[in-house]
Formats: C-alpha cells, structure tokens, sequence
C-alpha cells in the first residue's frame, strides 16, 4: 500500500515545523495539493486534501499575523497518520508537539 498525497503532504509540513525551518515550511504551505487529484478517483483523499489545503491557509494566516497556530498542528499530526493508525490521544491541548 503507498502512501497518500494527504499523509505526505501534512508530514512534510510538520517537519519542516519541527526544524523551525520558516522558509521550508512556507514553501509547504504555498502549495495547495486539490487541485491534484480528481474527486472521482478518490473521494476520501479528494476530502483529506481539501482538509489539509484549509488547515494550510489557516496555518500561514496565523503565522502572518503573529497568532497561535499550535492547534492546526495538532490536526496535521492526526492527518499525516496512514489510514488505520491508531487515533492521537491528547492529555492536553497545549503540549508540544515533538
């Protein structure tokens, strides 16, 4: 089985976030990965894609005006799992993430 765009594309953002590496990371979150894939192909990945494109845009706002973003990466975690992982447990919302 190989990897989905979706799970790529989120971990690729989360490592460049965990490299504090801002130029990698806003080169990641530049490019929307929709218009990639033809809903009739894959309706489920169509769906995470459209997920990830929105928690992207969310994320280079909150960057742009200095606000918290730690909660888009907490969803990006859960989203850049293979389907059938084990759902995230979280103890507390604010915990790093590393």
């Amino acid at each position: 089985m190989s990897i989905s765009k979706s799970v790529t594309y989120a971990a690729d953002i989360l490592e460049a976030w965990r490299a504090n590496d801002s130029d990698q990371l806003n080169r990641r979150l530049a490019n929307p990965l929709t218009p990639e894939l033809d809903i009739n192909e894959d309706c489920h990945e169509y769906e995470r894609l459209e997920l990830l494109d929105a928690i992207a845009a969310q994320i280079s706002s909150s960057i742009a005006s200095s606000q918290e973003a730690g909660i888009y990466f907490l969803l990006l975690r859960h989203l850049a799992k293979p389907a059938g992982t084990p759902p995230l447990v979280l103890t507390h919302v604010g915990q790093r993430l590393d």
